[in-house]
């Protein structure tokens, strides 16, 4: 493989600005539609009926974007992180405007996994645009930005759904995304200079196909699981195998692809690495878990609406916010972040542990309360892991290891909503009472 670069820095805090804006613009967008139907719903089902495919509009745009986030990542090695970021913005916005013409569920489910595929390339393609153009000392400040957007666009996802259903249309959650989206994309053709790369490598086709049907068959287990058929039928089973012997395959492919591969093996023989994604995975578990729990616990307990269960979500965003500023000020400074993980992952313990005593009879200022550990900790370890994952790396598997991160991240949120939907669905059968803790 040969590899030639021109290296393209952006002088000054002025024009370092005009970089960041419209990165964080597209990246807060495209997480945002992980989220934002979670409400949205009933009002969709309202128009366009088929309540029993309903969980598609999520599903699939899961299942194409955290499949995408490894591809995109390695096609950005490849080509150039710009014009394949470029295309990933547009193939977002395409499957945006389909979505809020759709007439039909499937329409709009097709329309949904067209809009995941640009997803996955934005999501793993802005964080490492950005570290393409930012020291590697002072990527933990700039990376607590978009760790923070991306952790606000999936805890106001709900809320934003919710009061465009009940105020404006369903249609908007996807229209709006065009305006914002077309801004950012002049934005970065205008001011955006990356590193220019040439390689010449073979395009690792089998190892993207099993990967895509080992993801693709795990999360249709951990989503359809349950209420579809149980953990131990046959078609349970016949996803479990097939995502595992999918794996394996994978694995091989990518062993004897070697330089070219779309998730290099090497990466993974690099404990730091490993710790990164690891607690990227888990932090978005948390926080998936957490967005679950505290709207469906004051929906069933305190009797409150869907938008209004949103603003309980308010103290975990702002503790989100304060530790990924914080967090990424003193990497800064000090260069130094081990002790950060440990007091993060007491935080995480303390808060759960709060949040799992909650009662029939439970205060507001005790909700509120319990979460701020809890975002406290999952914000530092956003900003930590990305941190740490990125430069860990060298420049040419940049755009690969992000696209690892961001896949672990998406995996760890599917698997942590699921496993903890699995778990409440036990716990309401198992006792008389609606909802019990």
């Amino acid at each position: 493989m040969h590899t030639t670069e021109t290296k393209a820095m952006p002088k000054g805090r002025s024009n370092l600005f005009w970089v960041i804006m419209p990165l964080s613009l597209v990246l807060f967008i495209s997480t945002l539609d992980q989220t934002v139907t979670t409400t949205a719903l009933t009002g969709i089902v309202k128009d366009l009926g088929h309540l029993s495919q309903a969980s598609w509009v999520i599903t699939i745009f899961m299942l194409t974007s955290a499949v995408m986030t490894l591809i995109f990542g390695k096609l950005g090695d490849i080509f150039g992180r710009k014009i394949i970021l470029q295309i990933a913005l547009a193939i977002f916005l395409l499957g945006s405007l389909l979505s809020g013409m759709a007439t039909s569920m499937t329409f709009l489910i097709l329309a949904r996994g067209l809009q995941g595929i640009g997803a996955g390339g934005l999501n793993a393609l802005v964080q490492a645009a950005s570290a393409d153009v930012i020291p590697a000392r002072s990527r933990g400040k700039y990376q607590a930005i978009f760790g923070l957007l991306s952790m606000i666009a999936l805890l106001v996802g709900p809320i934003i759904g919710g009061y465009f259903v009940a105020h404006i249309s369903w249609q908007w959650l996807f229209f709006i995304n065009l305006p914002i989206g077309i801004v950012a994309s002049i934005l970065i053709a205008w001011r955006l200079k990356l590193p220019v790369r040439k390689q010449q490598v073979r395009i690792d086709y089998l190892g993207a196909i099993f990967v895509t049907v080992a993801t693709t068959a795990a999360l249709l287990l951990v989503t359809l699981r349950g209420n579809n058929f149980a953990w131990t039928s046959w078609q349970s089973m016949t996803l479990i195998v097939t995502s595992l012997v999918s794996l394996a395959l994978y694995l091989v492919v990518e062993h004897f692809m070697r330089h070219d591969a779309l998730t290099p093996l090497a990466l993974f023989k690099n404990t730091t690495f490993n710790l990164a994604w690891l607690m990227f995975a888990l932090a978005t578990a948390a926080l998936f878990v957490a967005m679950v729990y505290v709207p469906m616990y004051v929906q069933l307990v305190h009797q409150v609406n869907a938008l209004h269960a949103g603003y309980y979500m308010i103290p975990l965003l702002i503790a989100l916010v304060l530790a990924s500023i914080i967090s990424g000020i003193l990497v800064e400074r000090s260069g130094k972040y081990k002790l950060q993980i440990i007091i993060a992952a007491v935080l995480i313990a303390v808060g759960f542990y709060g949040l799992s005593t909650l009662g029939m009879h439970s205060a507001d200022w005790l909700i509120a309360s319990w979460q701020l550990p809890a975002g406290f900790g999952i914000g530092i370890f956003v900003n930590i892991a990305l941190m740490i994952g990125q430069n860990t790396v060298s420049i040419k598997d940049l755009g690969s290891a992000t696209g690892v991160l961001n896949f672990f991240k998406t995996l760890g949120g599917a698997f942590g909503s699921a496993l903890f939907g699995a778990l409440l669905t036990k716990l309401i059968v198992n006792n008389s009472m609606l909802f019990a803790f």
